[in-house]
């Protein structure tokens, strides 16, 4: 038997099944639902609703309008502030880069 003879023996590759219905409405679901979860991040971080105060996560019985100020005020005042780390192998590398840095 020969290469050749042996090769026409294997019959040609079956066509792929076609997807079950079952399968075909479990995909439409899922991109609706992939859709939906998209639209509503969008949403979401385009409003911007996030509320980065601790104090309010205490209940309004624990809340002080002192404390709160004050928190703001410290934040306003940290928020414009940038620290950068400079380092070198030796002292004087490491200030000349710092000065370099302030310049």
């Amino acid at each position: 038997m020969t290469e050749l003879s042996a090769a026409a023996d294997v019959p040609p590759l079956a066509q792929p099944a076609a997807p079950s219905r079952l399968w075909t409405v479990a995909a439409w679901l899922w991109l609706a639902f992939a859709i939906v979860v998209v639209a509503h991040q969008v949403q979401f971080w385009r409003h911007g609703r996030l509320n980065t105060d601790v104090l309010a996560l205490l209940p309004q019985t624990e809340q002080a309008p002192e404390v709160a100020q004050s928190g703001r005020v410290l934040a306003e005042g940290v928020s414009r502030q940038v620290a950068v780390l400079v380092g070198a192998l030796d002292w004087a590398s490491a200030r000349r880069a710092a000065q370099q840095w302030r310049a």
